[in-house]
């Protein structure tokens, strides 16, 4: 009889001797190391960037609260924390929303997870209102664009 030893003294894998013809005990100890595997960590994601672009003059205005309120609605709806959200804003850009140039604004947000369609409902409500406290932007002049990279994910070469 022909015995075969599996693992060595010093790992924390047991040594496990079987005879050739016992496939079980091998096929045992193989699934058992395979289970002590390191696992991944799981994958936070990419900071949430949100872009406003609008027709409105912001020269002289305090942005400031903007910037926060829109940071902390991004994070709490999407779920990453406050400094893992870039908010950018420009303004006085030339722009016609249903055929006039009224302040209106086009809001962009990218991120990675953390979207679906109640979020969405929840981001466009949140940020609406911020736009209409802050800016005076009427909330049906706003447009909002929501991209999730995690849907289109990129192929690995």
């Amino acid at each position: 009889m022909i015995f075969v030893k599996w693992g060595c003294d010093n790992s924390s894998t047991p040594i496990c001797s079987a005879s050739l013809g016992s496939r079980e005990a091998i096929i045992y100890t193989l699934k058992r190391r395979r289970g002590r595997r390191k696992k991944k960590k799981k994958r936070v994601g990419t900071m949430p960037c949100v872009y406003i672009s609008t027709n409105v003059c912001l020269d002289g205005l305090d942005l400031d609260p903007i910037f926060a309120d829109a940071t902390k609605a991004v994070a709490a709806l999407i779920g990453r924390p406050e400094n893992f959200v870039m908010v950018i804003l420009k303004g006085s850009l030339a722009i016609s929303f249903g055929g006039n140039k009224e302040p209106a604004a086009y809001t962009e947000i990218v991120a990675m997870g953390g979207i679906n369609t109640p979020v969405k409902r929840k981001l466009i409500a949140t940020l609406g209102d911020i736009l209409h406290k802050r800016l005076s932007i009427p909330p049906a002049r706003f447009f909002l664009k929501v991209f999730d990279t995690t849907a289109h994910a990129i192929p690995k070469l």
